[in-house]
């Protein structure tokens, strides 16, 4: 994953008042419906920032979840946090989400979002003279 898009969800997620002990992220973990097998090996000690740090990690890693195979498990995290958020904590958590897809569909976890999107821009070339 390219660092800065996870600099910017573990800062999102490291907002998120609801879970700054370990009871409220055990909470919070349930509410998102991950995979029983990530619930058991989450490590719910720690600040919020370590705490959603090495989980960001980990559910990158983990992918497409098997409860809900329309989603991956931090897509699951980052929309379930937009229940504990406003609008534009909820427009935050959306960009997040656009810019997570696209990282994945890249198929390059270290490529960087601004990377991916130059690709883009180049398969449609502007016309002569119109740069």
């Amino acid at each position: 994953m390219d660092p800065l898009l996870r600099r910017d969800i573990v800062k999102f997620l490291s907002s998120l008042r609801q879970t700054h002990t370990a009871d409220e992220r055990r909470a919070f973990i349930l509410l998102a419906g991950l995979d029983p097998e990530v619930e058991i090996d989450v490590k719910y000690e720690g600040s919020a920032r370590q705490f959603w740090a090495l989980l960001v990690s980990d559910l990158e890693k983990y992918g497409q979840l098997a409860n809900r195979r329309d989603t991956d498990a931090l897509e699951a995290v980052l929309t379930a946090a937009k229940e504990f958020v406003g609008l534009d904590g909820q427009k935050k958590s959306d960009d997040l989400i656009r810019r997570w897809r696209l990282c994945r569909q890249s198929g390059q976890g270290t490529e960087t979002i601004g990377q991916a999107v130059q690709d883009e821009s180049d398969a449609f070339p502007q016309p002569e003279g119109q740069d």
